[in-house]
């Protein structure tokens, strides 16, 4: 048995419209709680404004860095409590594809809340089950990425071995080290509302905050 797995960075994004009554309750609690916004939306009271606001949409990704990588283990029979014998490490840099570049539509007269949760860890594990190691081949191995807005690193999209997508077997083996929590101003001067990699950066924010555990 083949163990396939990525240790890294992974990072959830939402995006949020808020209305002027929504970022009013906000900024009151920041006043009040004398806390930033990274650390208001770890509370619990956070989730009634979440629930109350629109998700917009939401990122789930391995995000790409120098250290990202990964690593392919041997098992015999499936046995787990032995240590296995890792024969393959990459990183990720050196074989992945360039990135696809997706836009964003920003609606209007709206709010934006965007929060980041940084993980690390193993951000990334799948099994072959029925392949020997010496039948491997590194060169089946390919990997998608994508560059959205509102982050400077790329997100990696999906890994193929043999053309093969690979399905992440979500073993939970991550801990949170960051939250990162943006504002994000109405009326943006932004042709057509469309927010890309090259504009991105020229939106007006209103509060920028992070947390690091």
């Amino acid at each position: 048995m083949i163990n396939i797995q990525l240790r890294g960075l992974k990072v959830k994004i939402t995006i949020n419209s808020i209305s002027d009554k929504d970022l009013k309750v906000i900024m009151n609690d920041i006043s009040q709680k004398k806390k930033s916004l990274a650390e208001l939306t770890v509370e619990p009271s956070f989730n009634k404004i979440l629930n109350q606001i629109n998700n917009l949409r939401t990122y789930e990704n391995a995000l790409l860095s120098s250290d990202t990588e990964l690593i392919v283990t041997a098992f015999d029979n499936d046995d787990y409590y032995n240590d296995g014998y890792s024969f393959y490490r990459e990183k990720v840099n050196n074989i992945i594809q360039v990135p696809l570049d997706e836009s964003f539509i920003i609606p209007i007269n709206k709010y934006l809340l965007i929060n980041y949760k940084i993980y690390y860890g193993c951000i990334f594990e799948t099994e072959l089950n029925q392949m020997d190691y010496k039948y491997f081949n590194s060169d089946y191995f390919s990997i998608s990425s994508k560059s959205i807005p509102f982050i400077q690193s790329t997100l990696i999209d999906e890994l193929f071995f043999n053309r093969l997508p690979l399905k992440d077997l979500n073993r939970s083996k991550i801990q949170m080290i960051k939250i990162k929590s943006a504002l994000i101003d109405k009326n943006q001067n932004i042709d057509g509302g469309i927010i890309n990699k090259k504009n991105w950066q020229d939106l007006k924010y209103i509060i920028k905050s992070d947390k690091s555990f």
